[in-house]
C-alpha cells in the first residue's frame, strides 16, 4: 500500500497547535504537489482500499475552502481520516475542531472566514522549525491579534493585497502564492493597555483549544453541558440571595437552557459559562468540577460585548405607524409609486413588520408598484424600438450592434439589457429584409 511521508503537526499538546489547513499545505509541499492534487490522490487511493473511508460516508472530502478545513464538519472528518490513513499520523484531530462535531453551532459565531497569521510568530517559526505555520487558535473569529506579540493578525499580502487562501501549490507558507513576496513584515504592537486583556485574548476559547490539542479523541457529548448546568442551578436555588444572582444572570435564558429538550448552541453555553464564572471546556465536557460548589453571585464574570445577546427591538407603536403610513401614502406620486421597502424605510420599520401589522395596505402598495414596473418595462422597450429603428434608418456608415448600443445608450440612458435585446431582434429582421 502506498504511503505519504509521515509528517507530524507542530505544537500538538500545546496552545500553539498547528491548524489542519497549515498541516495539509506543508504535506502537499513536501510531496511537490498542490493541496488539491494531494487530496485527489488520497481519494483515488482510497477507492482501491478494502475498507474505503469515503465509501462509508457521503462526503467527497474536497478542500473547496481551505479556511473551512478545521471546522467540525463531515468533509473535514473524512479528510482527516484519509490523511491519517496515508501518513499514519494519529493526532490530526487535534489540529481541528472536530470535538465540537456533535454540538449545535453556527460557523459565523465561532470561526473566521479568512486565513490569518501573526508576522512576528512566522519569523520565529522559520528560525525554530524551518517553516512557518498557521495556529489553530487564529481560526477563532474573536481572536484578532496575537496574544504573544500583541500585534494585529494579518489576512492579506502586504505587497499585492491578495488573500492567500487557495488550494494550489504553496512551497512556503510564509510567502504569498500570487506574488511570491514574504508575508512576515513587522507590525507595530498594540497599546500596552490592551496587552493580555482577558476579553481580547478570549481565555475561554484559549482553554478550549488547549483541550482539543491535548486529546485527539476528545468528543463533547450534546447533553453533557446541560446536565452540569442543572446541577449548578440546583445549588443556585438553594442560595438565600437568589434574587441578587438573577440580577446578573438572565433568568429566562438560563432556565430555558436547563429545561429545553433540544441541544443548546455552543454560543449559548459559552454565555452561560461566562455568567456563571465556570470553565467553558469543563462545562462542555460535562465535568462537575468546573464549578466550586460554593457558587456566589458576586463571583460572576461580566459578559464581553462580543457575546452579549442582541437587544430586542422596542415594540412598534401601531397608532404612530398608521399616522406615518397615511402621511407617506398621501405624498406618493401615482406616476412613480414607491416599493414596499421604500415605504417601510420612510416610516421607520422593516418590511416584515409592516406586512404583519398592515397586510392589506402592503398588498395594495406592492400591486401598484408591480403595475408601474410592468408599464415601465413596456415603455422602455417601446422607446428602445423607436431608437433602434431611427439608428437603422440613419446615414451612419458600417452600422453594428455594438455601435448602436453605445450610441443609443449615450443619448437616451435606456437600460442596457433592454437595448441589447431589441437591437439583436431588429438587426436580425433588417438582415432578413423584413
Amino acid at each position: 500500500m502506498r504511503r505519504l511521508f509521515g509528517l507530524q503537526p507542530i505544537g500538538v499538546g500545546t496552545e500553539a497547535v498547528e491548524s489542519f489547513t497549515s498541516y495539509m499545505y506543508r504535506l502537499a509541499a513536501l510531496h511537490g504537489v498542490s493541496l488539491l492534487q494531494l487530496v485527489e490522490w488520497m481519494q483515488k487511493a482510497d477507492s482501491f482500499e478494502n475498507l474505503p473511508i469515503l465509501g462509508m460516508h457521503t462526503t467527497e472530502a474536497e478542500p473547496w475552502c481551505t479556511v473551512a478545513m478545521v471546522r467540525p464538519t463531515e468533509s473535514v472528518r473524512d479528510l482527516v481520516a484519509l490523511t491519517a490513513r496515508y501518513t499514519r499520523c494519529t493526532v490530526l484531530r487535534s489540529t481541528t475542531f472536530q470535538a465540537l462535531s456533535r454540538l449545535r453551532y453556527r460557523s459565523v459565531d465561532l470561526f473566521d472566514n479568512q486565513l490569518r497569521w501573526c508576522p512576528v510568530c512566522w519569523e520565529q517559526d522559520v528560525d525554530l522549525y524551518g517553516t512557518a505555520y498557521f495556529r489553530l487558535f487564529w481560526a477563532f473569529r474573536e481572536v484578532d491579534h496575537c496574544q504573544i506579540h500583541n500585534v494585529q493578525l494579518e489576512s492579506r499580502c502586504p505587497h499585492c493585497d491578495t488573500r492567500p487562501m487557495g488550494a494550489g501549490l504553496r512551497p512556503r507558507i510564509d510567502s504569498c502564492p500570487k506574488c511570491g513576496e514574504s508575508l512576515t513584515s513587522h507590525q507595530s504592537p498594540m497599546p500596552v493597555s490592551n496587552l493580555f486583556c482577558p476579553t481580547a485574548c478570549c481565555p475561554d476559547l484559549h482553554d478550549l483549544l488547549c483541550a482539543f490539542s491535548a486529546d485527539p479523541d476528545l468528543e463533547f457529548e450534546p447533553q453533557a453541558a446541560q446536565d452540569v448546568l442543572k446541577r449548578i442551578f440546583d445549588r443556585i436555588w438553594e442560595l438565600n440571595d437568589e434574587r441578587a444572582f438573577w440580577e446578573i444572570a438572565p433568568r429566562l435564558e438560563m432556565l430555558a437552557i436547563v429545561t429545553s429538550d433540544e441541544v443548546v448552541t455552543v454560543k449559548t453555553l459559552r454565555r452561560a459559562a461566562y455568567w456563571l464564572g465556570v470553565d467553558f471546556s469543563g462545562l462542555l465536557a460535562g465535568e462537575i468540577q468546573c464549578y466550586t460548589g460554593q457558587l456566589d453571585p458576586k463571583w460572576l464574570n461580566k459578559l464581553p460585548e462580543s457575546m452579549r445577546p442582541k437587544k430586542r427591538r422596542d415594540l412598534v407603536d401601531r397608532k404612530e405607524l398608521l399616522t406615518n403610513m397615511s402621511a407617506v401614502r398621501a405624498s406618493i406620486d401615482p406616476e412613480n409609486p414607491p416599493s414596499l421597502a421604500q415605504v417601510a424605510k420612510l416610516v421607520g420599520v422593516s418590511t416584515g413588520e409592516l406586512e404583519y401589522i398592515h397586510p392589506e395596505i402592503c398588498r395594495e402598495i406592492k400591486a401598484k408598484y408591480r403595475s408601474w414596473q410592468e408599464m415601465e418595462r413596456v415603455r422602455k422597450r417601446s422607446e428602445s424600438m423607436v431608437e433602434v429603428w431611427r439608428y437603422l434608418d440613419s446615414d451612419i456608415p458600417e452600422k453594428s450592434r455594438k455601435h448602436a448600443l453605445k450610441t443609443i445608450r449615450m443619448r437616451t440612458k435606456l437600460p442596457k439589457n433592454v437595448l441589447r435585446e431589441v437591437i439583436k431582434a431588429e438587426f436580425a429582421k433588417a438582415k432578413m429584409g423584413v
